[in-house]
């Protein structure tokens, strides 16, 4: 646009010249210089605003680098906070993990009777007197104890009879009999025990049960009781 302008001023001085004395010819010296002069000056006008247009553009330039160079940093920061938010929730999870673990496997309960009673045959033994049931796998209402994880087992009992009966203590898995003790009749405080081991399923149930001569009389009082805990969990 400059350099428009700087033609024009240049077509207006050579016609000023010659209008102002036809019968006169133009001189190098009289008519050039100043022409020359003008053009130089708008080129010096011309290149002083191309380098202020180039400053300019470079100044907005570093501009946008400095925003983007920060957004940069604000976005590395972000990062790193949400690294950090991730590993200290991954550790919270692994806790988790690990202690959920280690209550699956810390199964083990002693329950006796807390006093004398007469056992129906063939029926759930249920001690009701817990002395310790880790992992609350006992349920002394029902009197059968429910597996939370699958493993090996151990199981013991000690049932004293109150009088002289025949007696059967029995172990079960379900439906299966996995553990057998007796007494025999004359014993006045007879006791039958029982260590047995078995692998169970998560959700396997064992119970005990009584066999005898109709209703079984047991002492209670602490001298009756049973128990089991996991051995190895797979």
């Amino acid at each position: 646009m400059t350099m428009m302008r700087c033609l024009r001023v240049l077509v207006l001085c050579v016609v000023t010249v010659a209008a102002a004395d036809p019968t006169t010819t133009p001189t190098p010296t009289t008519t050039a210089t100043p022409v020359v002069n003008h053009i130089q000056n708008c080129y010096m006008d011309s290149e002083t605003t191309n380098v202020l247009r180039l400053e300019r553009a470079l100044h907005a330039l570093s501009t946008k680098v400095e925003s983007v160079e920060s957004q940069l940093r604000q976005s590395e920061e972000r990062l790193s906070s949400m690294k950090s938010e991730l590993s200290d929730k991954d550790a919270f999870f692994k806790n988790i993990t690990r202690s959920l673990a280690t209550q699956a496997t810390d199964v083990a309960y002693e329950v006796s009777l807390s006093s004398d009673t007469n056992q129906p045959q063939e029926t759930h033994l249920k001690f009701d007197h817990i002395l310790y049931n880790q992992g609350d796998a006992y349920n002394k209402a029902t009197g059968i104890f429910t597996a939370p994880v699958s493993g090996t087992y151990l199981f013991w009992a000690y049932v004293m009879s109150n009088g002289k009966p025949n007696m059967d203590v029995r172990i079960h898995k379900d439906k299966k009999l996995i553990g057998l003790g007796h007494t025999r009749l004359g014993s006045q405080y007879g006791v039958a025990s029982i260590t047995t081991a078995t692998h169970l399923h998560g959700g396997d149930q064992v119970w005990m049960s009584i066999k005898g001569t109709g209703v079984v009389p047991l002492r209670g009082d602490g001298f009756s009781s049973y128990g089991g805990t996991i051995i190895r969990s797979n």
